[in-house]
């Protein structure tokens, strides 16, 4: 009686191990296997660390360099689309560009920036540049507002004199007064102050003051604007558009066109590095899962599936978790880098994608790792069936 007592013992335990399923019981010995080989757990997944601390710490700081750069060249920055004509008499103005507005070009912007204007305001005067614009800019630019509010369509239409200013040219001109209502002389003309602006997401404007186009033409000795900005979601197409559109219709065929990009996201040399890392982080962890210094078996009645998918998650999880280790670690190193070469730290929905990618590859490759070992322990129970 105790023999038959101890056979459906045996027999309960085996059906309650597989209703669990061989997933849950071959994890559940992964993460028994690697607790009780943690030194050598640490070691193999040491290698997937450094890669992904390698190439995350990178793409942060090419990001913030790209961006930084874009920046530099036009306050709508990186994917943007810059039209300089060559001459005031070009045929050309807001009006006709406006109907480039489609699913590819967001919005069109005058972007007339006039250099080395005086502004002041009672006795104080600094140096600043004078942005000839009209709404659409604060609707597109990366800029907040500390104080006031941008000017809107019937400011621009009305040709009415006020400006937004930014942070920097208000402390200059204006210290620890409120700037907002009160009168700027820029370039000998009277503004009132409608804004105090702030940049973001990297975009510093500096000492600059932003007015309604229609009011800047004495500042820009012209009527007409020469240099537009394009926000677009496309810009390969929305380039192509924009300058056979242009040529149709200009007068004059002087006029440049640029798309304000940023260098490669994943630099060859980066890569190189990342798969060789990756390389020798397959092989430590490939040692470790075929010789563990403590063995975790799993319980009776458990399936060559179960087996099979013990060293494989042994493999993944040392790999997925040294990699997010690794990224982790990488971010802070391309921020540290960042700032002491002076670049703003730029976090964006770009960054995301582009370090999860390696962590994804790197389990998938730490599962390839895991093949070999996955199969010498399905060999080793080889008189189990599933």
């Amino acid at each position: 009686m105790r023999f038959k007592s101890k056979a459906n013992e045996n027999l309960s335990e085996t059906v309650k191990i597989r209703r669990g399923g061989s997933l849950r019981a071959a994890s559940a010995a992964a993460v028994s296997e690697i607790k009780k080989n943690k030194t050598q757990a640490l070691i193999a997944a040491l290698g997937f660390v450094v890669a992904l601390a390698v190439i995350s710490s990178y793409l942060l700081w090419q990001r913030s360099s790209d961006t930084a750069a874009g920046y530099s060249k036009n306050p709508y920055g990186l994917g943007s689309i810059a039209l300089s004509l060559g001459s005031a008499d070009s045929g050309i103005d807001i009006g006709a560009l406006r109907e480039l507005e489609s699913e590819y070009v967001r919005a069109v912007t005058p972007a007339q920036r006039i250099e080395n204007i005086e502004a002041s305001a009672g006795s104080t005067a600094a140096g600043c540049a004078v942005l000839a614009s009209d709404e659409t800019f604060f609707e597109n630019a990366p800029v907040d507002f500390a104080g006031g509010e941008g000017f809107t369509a019937a400011d621009t239409n009305a040709r009415r004199a006020e400006a937004v200013i930014s942070r920097e040219l208000a402390d200059s001109v204006f210290g620890e007064a409120d700037p907002v209502g009160q009168e700027i002389r820029l370039g000998g003309r009277i503004f009132t102050v409608k804004g105090v602006m702030t940049g973001s997401s990297g975009y510093s404007p500096g000492s600059l003051a932003v007015i309604p186009y229609t009011s800047a033409r004495l500042l820009m000795n012209s009527n007409n604007i020469t240099e537009y900005i394009f926000s677009v979601t496309s810009p390969g197409r929305a380039y192509d558009d924009i300058f056979k559109y242009v040529s149709d219709i200009s007068r004059s065929t002087e006029f440049s066109l640029n798309l304000t990009e940023g260098g490669s996201s994943y630099n060859m040399t980066v890569l190189g590095i990342f798969a060789a890392l990756l390389v020798i982080s397959g092989l430590m962890l490939m040692m470790f899962a075929l010789y563990p210094s403590s063995r975790e078996k799993l319980p009776r009645g458990h399936t060559k599936t179960a087996a099979f998918l013990k060293k494989e998650f042994v493999c993944v999880l040392c790999a997925f978790f040294g990699s997010l280790a690794g990224a982790l670690i990488g971010v802070g190193i391309g921020a540290a880098v960042c700032m002491i070469s002076g670049v703003g730290v730029i976090i964006d929905w770009f960054l995301i994608p582009a370090v999860l990618l390696p962590v994804l590859f790197s389990a998938v490759f730490a599962a390839l790792a895991g093949i070999y070992p996955a199969l010498r322990e399905t060999a080793a129970n080889v008189g189990i069936r599933d």
